[in-house]
């Protein structure tokens, strides 16, 4: 074999081996650039997931280790959460704000403003039959602005060209909305609905500003976060309270995961099928530049 052909199987070896060289490398830096985040995410997430689900163990005060100045108490603390009937309310006032946060989008005006008209209304804070609604309000109220912002900011990026030519068809402007704003719009409301479930979810610096830990149960409008801080540490029970934050993870974790599985995928499937159709096409092109450059090495040799 003369030195020129063995010179051009070697290069050929050398450009096989290009392709697992680069993915290796984007592997280590993938790895080394994700690392101080996974990091974070563990210490501050998963770690403490794994501690609360430990101290749930335990009817613990929250000082010392729990192995050694509480009682090992087993799944009581999560039986006893699951079968009281305050936790139970609790989660229903919590589904409650979550259906309604998605329905009502308006401001609330209370006592004080209708006073200034004249005008006695009800108890909006203590009626069990009315403060729901009052806290259904105030949520709307005062998350309605980021609503907005993530609706512009979806409208934006739909293209001006397609209104122009439904209007050029004659399309009329609910027929445009219909059409064109609502399916090119609804990634957006599928990322704001689950923004707003989870958030409910998770409600309480709203119901323990206006009602407070106590009041809010007697007023019906205690959550599940209330319902934690007031029977964990308002009770001294940090156990109990641990087991309880457990409990509202899993749901939480349970309604995410449902939802992203039925509503969300539909969107990674998209983003995801785009992404592999620009990888194949990309190794498409790096094969046939490959080809050539053999082909053109062989005729070199020949």
């Amino acid at each position: 074999m003369s030195s020129t052909s063995k010179d051009a199987v070697t290069l050929r070896a050398k450009r096989s081996k290009k392709p697992s060289d680069g993915k290796m490398r984007r592997n280590v830096e993938i790895f080394v650039l994700s690392a101080p985040a996974i990091l974070l995410f563990v210490c501050f997430v998963i770690l403490p997931i794994v501690l609360g689900a430990y101290y749930g163990f335990y009817q613990w005060k929250g000082y010392g280790l729990p192995s050694k100045t509480g009682k090992f108490v087993g799944l009581q603390n999560y039986i006893t959460a699951i079968k009281d009937p305050a936790f139970q309310a609790a989660i229903l006032h919590t589904f409650e704000v979550v259906i309604g946060s998605l329905v009502i989008q308006a401001p609330l005006a209370i006592n004080e403003i209708l006073a200034n008209f004249g005008i006695n209304g009800p108890d909006w804070l203590a009626d069990p039959k009315i403060a729901i609604w009052t806290l259904l309000l105030l949520i709307s109220w005062k998350y309605v602005g980021f609503a907005v912002i993530l609706m512009l900011a979806g409208m934006q990026s739909i293209p001006d060209e397609l209104y122009e030519a439904a209007k050029v068809d004659g399309a009329s402007f609910w027929q445009m909305q219909r059409s064109i704003t609502l399916p090119l719009l609804a990634p957006t409301l599928r990322i704001w609905v689950f923004l707003s479930m989870i958030g409910s979810l998770q409600l309480f610096d709203l119901v323990y500003i206006v009602w407070g830990k106590y009041v809010s149960t007697t007023a019906g409008v205690s959550t599940m976060a209330t319902y934690m801080v007031r029977e964990g540490r308002g009770a001294g029970n940090y156990g109990y309270g641990s087991a309880v934050a457990l409990i509202i993870f899993v749901i939480s974790l349970i309604i995410a995961l449902v939802y992203q599985k039925f509503v969300l995928n539909r969107d990674l499937d998209g983003a995801v099928t785009e992404q592999k159709e620009a990888e194949k096409r990309a190794r498409k092109r790096a094969k046939e530049v490959q080809h050539r450059e053999v082909a053109a090495l062989a005729s070199e040799v020949k």
